[in-house]
């Protein structure tokens, strides 16, 4: 008798806890924005770090300025995170 009602509520529980899994996944997603960083470039060695053009950091393309490679900047003068871009 009691191993008939672990089989019929054990697939009822599963279930349940599936469907919380995709709303709260659905939903998280849903929620997120994207957010513009600043990117910024030693335009020649030695120069120190300069404003180039804003990065969403939404792809797995590397953002540049033409050729380019952009960085976030972590320090006074260290411009070296690399940040990502989607679109142009």
């Amino acid at each position: 008798m009691r191993s008939s009602f672990v089989k019929m509520i054990l697939p009822v529980a599963a279930f349940m806890l599936a469907s919380a899994g995709a709303v709260a996944t659905k939903t998280a997603g849903s929620n997120s924005k994207v957010i513009d960083t600043d990117g910024w470039a030693r335009l020649s060695e030695g120069a120190p770090c300069q404003y180039v053009r804003s990065c969403n950091n939404n792809s797995l393309m590397v953002c540049k300025q033409g050729s380019i490679q952009v960085f976030a900047k972590t320090g006074v003068d260290d411009c070296s995170t690399t940040l990502y871009h989607s679109g142009s």
